[in-house]
């Protein structure tokens, strides 16, 4: 979507389930401009009327952070702040917004707690270890209270609208506090790296199985000819210090790798799988739930279809 910072934006009408207790906002924006009227304000996302009231949630970038003045523009000094509860929260200095520029933005309120993410996204660059640039502990704001509608590209105070002037290409609400590693995998979609699927089919596996490992790739565009995707096993506590090249495949689209693990791998209930590329160099959030490798399988229940070690070769996606 693009805004023009002006007269444009997009209502949601409110419902009960856009007020959870507690929240995720995740947004990737490019800013044309920055809002140079009254109290600089550049409204992503906003649910409450006036600007902070009780029970409202938000994200937005301004720079009164910088200059702590509603009269003063300082478009160089923008940054990334939220709304929850009755409260704005900002960054201190530092992690300046530029124009022209997609960022990943995101905050998460755990009714406690609230953190502030900004990463941009540069196609040539993928960033590994997502991480908050603030945690702010609150007094307990509670967000999820009000009726008001929800408003992306603008606020919905007509006094003080603080437009957004830009595009928006995502934007996602979760009613829960997401995780590092949740925030990290959401960049990475988003970032177009290769994600291996889920939901989960299996995660106990024998010596010696082959399966395929399912995954995605959302960016075509990033992966060149030739690149090879390498699933790599972790040691039985989930460690990557040492992987184990378990399958190969030479592709830049979403696809199968056939994999097998290695006969003489130990036994263990803590495996982790992901996946590396080679052009360009990068390396995927492993899979995110553990894998148990076995002998033998448990005793089959009656009237299952529960595999036996013994030539086992069923395809899963993790």
């Amino acid at each position: 979507m693009i805004f023009d910072g002006t007269s444009s934006w997009s209502d949601v009408t409110s419902n009960a389930q856009l007020n959870p207790a507690n929240i995720t906002i995740i947004s990737l924006v490019k800013f044309s401009g920055f809002n140079s009227a009254i109290c600089q304000g550049n409204q992503i996302i906003s649910k409450g009327y006036p600007y902070v009231v009780p029970g409202m949630w938000g994200l937005a970038a301004t720079d009164n952070v910088y200059d702590n003045s509603c009269s003063i523009y300082s478009p160089n000094y923008t940054q990334l702040a939220s709304q929850l509860g009755n409260a704005t929260y900002g960054l201190s200095a530092g992690n300046y917004i530029s124009t022209n520029t997609w960022y990943f933005m995101a905050t998460s309120y755990n009714g406690t707690t609230v953190k502030l993410y900004q990463v941009p996204m540069d196609p040539a660059f993928h960033v590994n270890n997502v991480s908050p640039i603030a945690t702010v502990a609150t007094s307990g704001a509670p967000v999820g209270s009000n009726t008001q509608d929800v408003s992306i590209g603008r606020h919905l105070n007509p006094s003080y609208p603080y437009w957004f002037n830009g595009s928006m290409d995502e934007l996602a609400l979760f009613n829960r506090t997401l995780s590092d590693s949740e925030i990290q995998y959401m960049y990475d979609y988003l970032w177009g790296l290769i994600i291996i699927n889920h939901p989960f089919t299996d995660t106990l596996l024998c010596k010696g199985a082959n399966f395929n490992l399912h995954y995605t790739v959302n960016d075509t565009d990033i992966f060149q000819p030739g690149n090879t995707f390498t699933a790599q096993l972790s040691d039985a506590s989930g460690s990557f210090a040492s992987p184990v090249n378990i399958g190969t495949l030479t592709s830049t689209n979403s696809g199968a790798i056939p994999c097998n693990i290695p006969a003489g791998t130990s036994t263990g209930s803590a495996f982790r799988i992901r996946i590396v590329s080679s052009n360009p160099v990068d390396t995927s959030i492993n899979n995110g739930k553990n894998i148990q490798i076995v002998t033998t399988f448990p005793a089959p229940v009656a009237n299952s279809n529960t595999p036996v070690c013994a030539g086992v070769g069923d395809s899963i996606k993790l």
